[in-house]
């Protein structure tokens, strides 16, 4: 398992038919890569949520482009998709009073690692927690 800390854009954004392809092509536009991404509905407004190559950048041309855009730091993990996983993850970073606020990963099938984006409650505790997980393993 290794990590990063990343900035982690968020967007308020219209739940209706193209407005996901007019935010992806804006970026698309500007040469910035999408690296891992989150859309969450509620009724009328949802948020997508995503970290990308060039936070600052991105921040730049959506505001540019009339988006409101929040950024806050979050967990950027990789590791291997095995059984417990994630359990052991989210057991020791509880143990130490870290919440997970929220988080949203994938894996392909066939694949042995994953890729998890994770909004904790306090990331430098959560980082010298995962370290000694890591040493732990």
């Amino acid at each position: 398992m290794n990590y990063r800390i990343e900035t982690q854009l968020t967007i308020p954004l219209e739940n209706a038919p193209g407005k996901i392809a007019t935010l992806t092509q804006t970026l698309a536009d500007k040469n910035i890569n999408i690296h891992a991404i989150s859309l969450s509905d509620r009724s009328a407004i949802g948020s997508v949520r995503f970290t990308s190559d060039s936070s600052e950048e991105a921040t730049s041309v959506l505001e540019n482009s009339g988006y409101q855009v929040t950024k806050e730091n979050v967990l950027s993990i990789s590791m291997e998709d095995s059984k417990g996983r994630l359990s052991d993850m989210a057991n020791t970073l509880s143990r130490s009073g870290i919440n997970i606020d929220y988080m949203y990963a994938c894996v392909d099938p066939g694949e042995s690692d994953l890729r998890m984006i994770m909004k904790v409650s306090n990331i430098p505790l959560a980082t010298r927690v995962l370290d000694e997980l890591v040493i732990a393993a």
